[in-house]
């Protein structure tokens, strides 16, 4: 029998990208030897060479190539390491040369090195998924899982045309990509608002001397910790480790370049270029361009620029933020208008007797693409944004250009001329702004809906906007005035998308029309992943809760559960990081009652069964699982959530929409409930909780200001010494 090798002959034409290990940086000997580079180059340069940025990209790539050299092709398990490729080549070799000792003691040799990898590994992605579980972080959660149980990614080489035909020939596929996302990425510039302009006119612009001041070291260094490593470089291929391990003259080299734009206000063309990269959403038709996501990769030294900007404008920019929008801001996230939106449903059905509560879940049309350049400069200005700072920023859009690259070919290059820069490190405040100015001009004409002395109109998450009134004409104007408002900013309402809801006796109103389209209403809706019922039922949303966390348990069987060699403490480690939080997520403001407590602790036993590796006729019991595992059940975890939710809800201000909520009393606002029994309330969880501990529900407000003492209460919802009290 004969072995035989193919190698298929490399397209002439496709561009192959020069990518350079970055993670061999980790090794002091080889960041050194970097280091040294870096100073031996910057100390050779003329005085007016340290500004140039060409000369620095050129040089600090030959540094960089010389000291790590060129990554090898990624292995098809992403947890092997090049010590096992390494193992793996010489098993080959020797294999080859017949050397059959050698090759069976580096057979022994690959496998124990394959196991430390899988163990290292899978440890590493606890580590991680643990991290964005303490966060909350739903979608860092969901990339690692991705990261860890796909394969290579799904790529087509064909597409179809504005048409629907599909397209034969790679270089129209390449146009076809331009065409996309030129049109994506263009809008038309709208008519100037003159209020916008006068407002903004009328802002004193002067700023303090620390804003417009030179770059200083310090703050180049304080930005290059913010950049993430493991992101992929733009244009010119330098990535955050580079930049990072090339010690202080690499600090002081990027301070004169960036103080060289600083002063003279012109960016490099790098820095104002980006390559697109299409990915399929997973769902639609693979073929259609608008199916896909555009990750634009932009230069890693003009991320850092910009992060220098946004640091000197957030004092300015966030001091106004709205506390209604939590989106892209610190200590705020989706739970906060969950919560919020859950209360005020709650309480809006339980005395509903002659009161209505209407809600309109907005849905913006491509609204990070769509911003219109010139009102997003006003609206910095009006905020106070320094003026360098403004221009820098106008100049890093206005001139911006991106190309599209698939299968290793890229397009030609367009502008940009609307819209936030995808993968811009200020992209998300930029937009905040303009929301917040948005909803700002809309709250100064529709009234809202008044919850005794508070008054809430609107909920935002970035561009997930809520808003509420208190009838149905209420209603329709706010929506009538958001539109108005919105396509003063180059925003438009995607009313196909747009969905409303009744809260209230009687049944739901007929749908609304605007711009010839209608907008229905609907008994529930998706809320930022939660569903939200208009009767406040929660039994869909753990029924979708189980069964997301039943699709990522079950993802897991190939890559970690099924494996014997690793430990079942990462095991465990994985499930408490990945399934749980998907289980839970939201559960913070769910009512639960004792069904459903029950259905989170079947799945959660039958999970623990599987990782376990336990069969059903060994007849090992809950209890015993529970102590083979020290796993507290489900519904206790979720316990310790919704008590360190609450006590984070005592620590905000009354002003918060979430407090505010909370705090709302009915009864002395006059609201009057229908006869029959409520439905089971979150403060009458809460309350069971508190009971379950002895504590008092009059001193809990007291209580939670001492955050380490609440934690304590936390930690021992979560000990074996919590009872729980029957309903």
């Amino acid at each position: 029998m004969a072995h035989m090798r193919l190698k298929l002959k490399a397209d002439p034409s496709t561009k192959r990208q020069v990518r350079l290990d970055s993670t061999r940086l980790k090794d002091p000997q080889i960041q050194e030897t970097f280091k040294c580079a870096i100073t031996n180059r910057y100390n050779a340069l003329a005085p007016d060479e340290t500004t140039d940025w060409e000369r620095f990209r050129s040089e600090a790539f030959k540094a960089a190539e010389e000291a790590i050299g060129k990554s090898r092709p990624s292995p098809k398990q992403p947890w092997i390491s090049p010590e096992t490729l390494d193992i793996i080549d010489r098993r080959r070799d020797a294999r080859l040369r017949g050397d059959l000792n050698e090759y069976r003691r580096l057979n022994g040799a690959r496998n124990t090195s394959i196991r430390q990898d899988r163990e290292k590994y899978w440890t590493d992605q606890a580590t991680k998924l643990e991290a964005a579980a303490e966060r909350n972080d739903q979608r860092q959660i969901y990339r690692l899982l991705r990261q860890a149980k796909a394969g290579p990614r799904q790529r087509s080489f064909l597409i179809k045309d504005s048409t629907g035909n599909i397209i034969s020939t790679e270089a129209d596929c390449i146009h076809r990509w331009k065409e996309h996302f030129s049109q994506l990425l263009n809008h038309p510039p709208v008519p100037e608002d003159p209020t916008l302009a006068e407002e903004a006119n009328a802002t004193d612009g002067s700023n303090p001397d620390c804003l417009t001041a030179p770059v200083t070291p310090d703050e180049v260094k304080a930005a290059l910790k913010k950049l993430k490593n493991g992101k992929a470089p733009g244009i010119c291929n330098l990535t955050a480790e580079m930049l990072k391990a090339g010690g202080d003259h690499m600090i002081q080299w990027l301070t004169q370049i960036i103080n060289h734009v600083w002063i003279l206000e012109k960016l490099p063309d790098d820095w104002r270029r980006g390559i697109i990269l299409p990915f399929w959403k997973r769902k639609g038709d693979q073929l259609v361009c608008s199916n896909h996501r555009g990750i634009t990769l932009l230069s890693i030294p003009g991320k850092l620029f910009t992060r220098i900007l946004l640091t000197r404008a957030i004092p300015a920019i966030r001091s106004r933020r709205r506390l209604q929008q939590a989106g892209f801001m610190p200590n705020r996230s989706t739970m906060d208008h969950i919560s919020a939106l859950r209360l005020a449903i709650e309480k809006a059905r339980e005395y509903r007797k002659n009161r209505h509560l209407y809600i309109a879940f907005i849905d913006l049309r491509a609204a990070f693409d769509t911003v219109d350049h010139a009102s997003l400069w006003k609206i910095l200005r009006l905020l106070g944004a320094p003026q360098k700072t403004i221009n820098l920023f106008r100049q890093m859009y206005n001139s911006a250009e991106s190309c599209v690259r698939v299968n290793g070919k890229e397009s030609e290059w367009f502008t940009i001329n609307s819209g936030v820069r995808q993968g811009c490190v200020a992209a998300p405040d930029l937009f905040n702004c303009v929301i917040d100015y948005l909803m700002t001009k809309v709250c100064e004409r529709v009234p809202g809906v008044s919850f005794g002395q508070y008054n809430l109109a609107d909920l935002e998450y970035a561009d997930d906007t809520t808003l509420l009134a208190d009838s149905l004409e209420h209603l329709r104007k706010a929506l009538t005035v958001y539109d108005e408002e919105a396509k003063k900013l180059g925003l438009s309402i995607n009313w196909g998308k747009t969905e409303l809801m009744h809260i209230g006796e009687g049944p739901d109103p007929e749908p609304l029309v605007f711009n010839s389209c209608t907008v229905n209403f609907v008994p529930s809706f998706k809320y930022l992943g939660s569903i939200i019922s208009k009767t406040g039922d929660i039994k869909p949303e753990v029924n979708q809760r189980r069964a997301q966390a039943a699709a990522v348990l079950q993802s897991l069987w190939k890559p970690l559960w099924r494996h014997r060699h690793i430990t079942q403490q990462t095991k465990l480690r994985i499930y408490n990081s990945s399934v749980i939080p998907v289980l839970l997520y939201g559960s913070e403001a769910w009512p639960l009652n004792n069904t459903l407590e029950a259905r989170l602790d079947g799945f959660d036993s039958r999970a623990l069964r599987r990782i376990a590796g336990i069969r059903w006729h060994e007849h090992v019991s809950n209890i015993e699982l529970r102590e083979l595992t020290k796993q507290p059940p489900a519904s206790r975890l979720a316990a310790m959530r919704r008590i360190r939710w609450y006590g984070h809800v005592l620590r905000l201000p009354p002003e918060h929409p979430t407090r505010a909520m909370l705090d709302f009393d009915p009864k002395q606002a006059g609201w009057r409930r229908p006869r029959g029994a409520p439905r089971t309330r979150w403060m009458d969880v809460v309350g069971r909780d508190l009971r379950n501990l002895n504590i008092p529900l009059s001193q809990a407000p007291q209580m939670a200001e001492n955050r380490g003492r609440w934690r304590g209460l936390v930690n021992l919802v979560g000990s074996t010494h919590y009872v729980q009290e029957d309903e």
